[in-house]
């Protein structure tokens, strides 16, 4: 008896998570990014094992219609393709028969050779939204299907993530970011027997890459954006897999006048897909890539063997020119221990169409770092936009080194900017509450000035200052939008004044500023109409005046004509400035002891031997005297007198000790 048997493979499309989303070996992979093209060579395989179970087994005929393989595409060309068995092309897939095929395993293999290009659509101006008019055949996109379903918990996230937008582009990226960080991927969901559904994996915040495709599907057409499945083979440097190229799904979203765009949340690549996607299917919902075979056989077991690919790159293209340039600044080039910090990267935009990004920040030991490393930003045609990273030292460092921070700001796309930071245990302390008052006003200047553009860059006349100087400093402020700029108020701290500043035009500000010791040292400059709001911090390196005190004095009050004996004394630097140019004396009238230092870092200890025999009298007193100057040749001077009594000397004494006072007096006038 003769029997017609159906059997269908399905391929569960594991997310292969792109392990650049999760920080893995991007040095070793950016080529993903910095291709200009990939020609790769493809092998797909999927078949059947026929086995006989009685003397008269037997097969008539085999068919299979497979869905997935390779396609053409305006970014994917296929160059050369080789199927066994040659298949027929149908509406429902490529149609594999054989006639009385033997009792063994029976395969279809496709080889290809595609070029891909790393040049997806690209969106140039603005599509409005909500959309108003979609063709008619491509509506069927923005209905819910069996595993793209939706329910008012995806229609409410969605309309919290589009509301009060009004460009398309932001609201799918929007989407797009929320699905990314909220959704975490889960392999354990590949044990399903189906992809489980968008209103699922909303719920349990977990999925693979169909799952997490879906749900961002599904909040698009709750939308009415149109968005499709995209079904096909890819790479992943993640350690979770073994094969480095296997099954994976993402999403096509139509946009008006452009057309379908990629967006791949898996992997975190909004508006393009890198060169190792290979389409291979489209579809209106996931879970429905199979293969399907049917046999009409007598007394055969059939077993669907695994599917398998395996990609090999043969050439990559040119490198990219960067996209986007990084420049970074600090708050403070300066700290102490347990101060805080404010990293803020510029990020511009080298092109003239959307893009997103992600911008990451590299860790650095000793360093906590309040906001995400990661933070993501959508770029609109030559847009500049700024990020910030409020950091904060640990307090417990060691005493007595001087601590050094580098701080690295990088996109997968190889580009980057460095930047560093000193922090010393007497260094200038920044508290929270500051810096996120900074971060603040930075970001509302940001906000407004997207559309008109004004640059304030300031000087002083010295790199550094003593406490009682006035430094002169000097802030120029230029048009550099295209747009008269009226009623501008210029302010440094808070005197103000107000200018027009036409296109490419400048206007200087020039003041003094009078330090004081509670004084905070920085000069906060603006600049503000209702057009702009842009804010600059002058922070000032202040020194405060060296100083020295003599202490630890330690000598006899009492001495006899016959002793000998010690005068010890401290020179000790009681200001952060070190003193330059030490000269110290210690004084008995005209006879002096002197004693010379570059300069006082610390403190510096003196043992002065001396006599009873040179006394010049039963009172003597003495004097250390100490001067010093500043970085700038200014002089300062400290004393410190006391008295040594002699004990009760003889006639003999007294008459040498007389002769000796004599002639300090006499050394005295002709000094």
């Amino acid at each position: 008896m003769k029997k017609s048997i159906t059997a269908t493979i399905t391929l569960l499309f594991l997310l292969l998570p792109l392990a650049f989303a999760q920080e893995y070996n991007t040095t070793d992979d950016s080529w993903i990014y910095r291709s200009s093209y990939l020609l790769l060579n493809t092998r797909m395989q999927v078949g059947v094992d026929i086995q006989a179970i009685a003397d008269d087994s037997y097969v008539e005929s085999l068919e299979g219609i497979m869905t997935f393989y390779p396609r053409e595409t305006p970014e994917q060309r296929l160059l050369d393709t080789d199927y066994r068995p040659e298949p027929k092309e149908t509406e429902d897939g490529l149609a594999f028969s054989w006639k009385e095929p033997k009792l063994d395993k029976i395969f279809v293999i496709i080889e290809s050779r595609i070029r891909i290009e790393n040049d997806p659509p690209r969106i140039t101006k603005k599509a409005p939204f909500p959309i108003t008019n979609i063709p008619q055949n491509i509506r069927f996109y923005t209905r819910e299907a069996e595993i793209i379903d939706i329910n008012d918990d995806i229609i409410k996230l969605a309309s919290s993530l589009a509301e009060g937008e009004d460009d398309l582009a932001v609201v799918v990226d929007n989407i797009a970011a929320w699905v990314t960080k909220n959704v975490q991927y889960n392999l354990t969901t590949v044990t399903a027997e189906a992809s489980q559904k968008a209103s699922w994996v909303l719920r349990n915040k977990e999925g693979v890459c169909d799952e997490l495709t879906s749900l961002f599907i599904a909040m698009l057409r709750s939308l009415n954006i149109p968005a499709r499945f995209v079904a096909g083979i890819s790479y992943t440097n993640s350690p979770l897999f073994e094969q480095k190229w296997g099954p994976h799904g993402w999403a096509e979203v139509y946009f008006p006048s452009y057309g379908w765009i990629p967006y791949d949340v898996t992997y975190g690549e909004y508006g393009y897909a890198d060169p190792t996607h290979i389409v291979a299917k489209y579809a209106v919902d996931a879970g429905k890539i199979s293969t399907k075979f049917s046999w009409r056989a007598r007394n055969v077991d059939v077993d669907v063997l695994p599917f398998t690919t395996n990609v090999r790159v043969v050439e990559y293209g040119k490198e990219l020119l960067p996209r986007i340039a990084i420049t970074v600044e600090l708050l403070k080039d300066s700290v102490g221990f347990g101060s805080y910090n404010l990293v803020e990267a510029t990020i511009e935009n080298l092109v003239n169409y959307y893009q997103p990004i992600d911008v990451h920040l590299s860790r650095t030991s000793n360093m906590e770092v309040l906001d995400p490393y990661k933070q993501h930003l959508l770029l609109k045609p030559n847009e500049v936009r700024k990020v910030f990273w409020r950091v904060r030292v640990a307090p417990d460092l060691q005493e007595n080194y001087l601590y050094t921070f580098p701080l690295l700001i990088y996109t997968l796309g190889n580009v980057s900017a460095k930047t560093e930071f000193m922090v010393v245990a007497d260094g200038a302390m920044v508290s929270e509450a500051r810096i996120n008052e900074e971060m603040q006003e930075r970001r509302a200047g940001e906000a407004k000035a997207l559309a008109r553009s004004l640059d304030i860059q300031c000087t002083s006349d010295k790199e550094g200052y003593y406490a009682d100087e006035v430094p002169k400093v000097s802030c120029t402020f230029s048009n550099t939008g295209n747009v008269l700029l009226e009623d501008v108020r210029l302010c440094h701290n808070s005197a103000c004044q107000t200018e027009d500043i036409g296109i490419t035009q400048q206007k200087l500000l020039a003041f003094d500023y009078a330090l004081t010791p509670d004084s905070p040292n920085d000069i906060v400059v603006t600049a503000k109409n209702h057009d702009v709001n842009e804010r600059r911090l002058i922070s000032l390196q202040v020194k405060d005046l060296p100083t020295i005190n003599v202490t630890n004095l330690q000598y006899p009050h009492n001495v006899s004509y016959e002793d000998v004996f010690h005068i010890l004394f401290t020179l000790r630097k009681t200001s952060r400035t070190s003193p330059k140019n030490v000269q110290t004396t210690l004084a008995l009238g005209t006879s002096k002891t002197p004693f010379t230092l570059d300069s006082l870092e610390g403190e510096q200890v003196y043992d002065v031997t001396a006599a009873g025999k040179d006394m010049l009298g039963e009172q003597n007193e003495f004097q250390i005297l100490a001067k010093w100057e500043d970085d700038l040749g200014r002089s300062y001077e400290t004393t410190q007198q006391f008295a040594i009594a002699l004990n009760k000397p003889t006639f003999w004494q007294q008459l040498k000790v007389w002769f000796s006072a004599v002639g300090d007096r006499i050394a005295s006038v002709f000094a």
